[in-house]
């Protein structure tokens, strides 16, 4: 009886290794720049035509190589970084697998061209489907020089899987970006069928590079963070709560320089601006994460994307507390809390609005069923502020506050605000012991279905802690005993029926801080002034000081802003007298 298993020739080995390591075009552009910065360069340009499909060129001025290592180089699991298996857990390198260049050259043409210091000619090589074809002598610089032509041409299945040349080329810049905001001591420059589309030189001053790729725009939006203890360093850049995307494309987070991505990472920013900003949308970060190589495993994807940290939770709580205390340091927009503290001083003025009632109540002949209360904060209250600058005009609809300010014009959403305000003292109460709860006097009967009961028993003790007190009664009917203060006199069955839509919608996968402020949230929402509530002028006021002493002052918890502002050269614009 013959054997069914038998071992795979080694064309088809090469191909599948090559299938792990070499997804498109830009996969070749970021093995070809990786394997450039590791030699030193401090120039490297990518000449690609067709998106990469018709063919790819990196070239560098790096150390280069010998003919012998220019020979080896291509074999298969034949590297200069690892010697021993300890090598893998102390990588100061970007490649060091072995595989790159072998795997690219077995599903396209290569031709390497390259020379070292200490030789007085280059050497080329050049490969057909990973064959050596042929090898000469050749005239080069110092560095090297990779060109692949007719990518996947032996595989013919996964060049059909290439998109347009579009698409194609998205990918490479991307990866050249990449790539740029991580290494600002080197030029890149990027060519596409024969035109210059990118060329960044090198600088000492990284937020020039991050200007260069990301805009100026972009880059006046961010603020700097930094962060440091005992086992891990951080520094890098963070969009403000306003500036943000529909998609994730703007988060750069690198690991000992290598640019990963990384659940644990990428959970810690989500999390830090979980409150800031709507749930559909994305901050933008750069950032630039050190470790000791023997924390971190890289060897764990072919493609190098992925890392493994011996410390999951220390690394997500360090980059979490870095970005929530530099977040809380800047509530609003920086560069208006500079032209406004700018302005009181030029007045020689100290100090904000005196103090005014902090409840908000109805107008004449309106209904009374509760006050809006606004928090005390502990702490000394801040001044000369942005919040504290606005002098309240009125309202329009009943909804916005308009407000002069000094660089022109300022609305304030009344709901968001109070709702930011309701939020940041129901978690205050929680910090300090618990949140204040109000018995009801008459304990409210809510019906449910199966699984919405199954979700209240689950979430019952965090329920509990936040102030939301409710029993199974029998069958599908719970009994709600009592709420938070700040939503008495609210509808509690519609409350409750948030409450568990919210929890419904993210399942079991809530844990320990994110539920507390998602629910908080809403509680938050429920108990906040709503539209067409005419305020009083000390109303507005007192919502404007209570702003002023809280922390995320700039968006709700659901992330919708605050503030709206029409500065002065906005208003001469509109009509006209410039």
């Amino acid at each position: 009886m013959s054997s069914k298993i038998r071992i795979l020739s080694e064309d088809l080995i090469a191909k599948i290794a090559a299938g792990e390591v070499v997804e498109r075009p830009a996969s070749v552009v970021k093995e070809l720049i990786e394997n450039s910065i590791d030699a030193g360069s401090t120039s490297i340009v990518v000449d690609i035509r067709a998106g990469g499909m018709e063919s790819i060129r990196v070239m560098d001025d790096g150390c280069g190589m010998s003919k012998e290592d220019a020979l080896l180089a291509a074999e298969r699991f034949a590297t200069s970084k690892v010697q021993k298996e300890e090598d893998l857990y102390a990588m100061q390198t970007l490649g060091f697998r072995g595989e790159a260049l072998p795997s690219i050259a077995s599903v396209s043409n290569m031709r390497l061209i390259t020379r070292d210091s200490a030789s007085q000619v280059g050497i080329e090589v050049y490969r057909e489907a990973g064959r050596r074809v042929r090898v000469s002598d050749a005239g080069s610089p110092t560095g090297t020089s990779v060109e692949v032509k007719k990518l996947f041409y032996n595989t013919p299945v996964r060049r059909r899987f290439l998109k347009s040349v579009g698409t194609e080329f998205f990918h490479i810049h991307r990866v050249v970006d990449q790539m740029a905001l991580s290494e600002p001591n080197i030029q890149f420059r990027l060519i596409h069928d024969g035109r210059e589309v990118l060329n960044v030189p090198k600088t000492d001053e990284p937020s020039i590079r991050i200007e260069a790729i990301l805009g100026r725009e972009t880059y006046e939006g961010l603020i700097p963070v930094e962060f440091r203890d005992e086992t891990i360093s951080l520094r890098g850049y963070i969009g403000r709560p306003t500036l943000t995307l529909s998609t994730a494309k703007s988060i750069f987070t690198y690991v000992n320089g290598r640019f990963v991505r990384d659940r644990t990472v990428n959970r810690s920013i989500f999390d830090a601006y979980r409150t800031l900003i709507p749930r559909d949308r994305y901050p933008i970060a750069i950032l630039f994460i050190d470790l000791s190589p023997h924390r971190i495993d890289v060897n764990v994807h072919p493609t190098k994307r992925e890392i493994r940290f011996r410390d999951q939770e220390k690394v997500y709580r360090s980059i979490h507390l870095a970005l929530q205390s530099r977040l809380k340091a800047v509530p609003g927009d920086e560069r208006i809390s500079r032209a406004v503290e700018a302005y009181w001083q030029e007045k020689g003025v100290s100090g904000g609005i005196g103090e005014v009632t902090g409840v908000y109540g109805p107008t004449e002949g309106e209904q009374v069923e509760r006050s809006f209360v606004f928090p005390e904060f502990s702490g000394e209250e801040q001044r000369g502020g942005f919040y504290s600058s606005l002098f309240p005009l009125g309202q329009i609809g009943g909804t916005y506050i308009v407000c002069q300010g000094p660089k022109g014009l300022v609305l304030i959403d009344q709901h968001a605000a109070h709702e930011r305000v309701l939020f940041e003292k129901l978690r205050h109460q929680l910090g300090d012991a618990a949140v204040v709860r109000q018995v009801l006097l008459f304990p409210h009967m809510v019906e449910a279905s199966q699984a919405e009961g199954h979700l209240l028993g689950a979430y019952k003790d965090e329920l509990d802690k936040l102030g939301m007190e409710i029993e199974a009664f029998g069958g599908n009917t719970f009994v709600v005993k009592s709420v938070p203060q700040v939503v008495a006199g609210e509808g509690v069955e519609s409350l409750v029926k948030d409450i568990i839509g919210e929890l419904a919608s993210e399942g079991r996968t809530l844990k320990g801080e994110a539920i507390t402020e998602r629910v908080l949230s809403i509680m938050a929402c429920h108990g906040a002034i709503r539209a067409n509530r005419i305020l009083r002028d000390e109303e507005m006021q007192a919502l404007l000081r209570d702003l002023e002493g809280i922390d995320f002052a700039s968006t709700c918890p659901h992330g919708r802003p605050i503030f709206s502002e029409i500065d002065y050269p906005q208003l001469e614009k509109m009509f006209k007298r410039r």
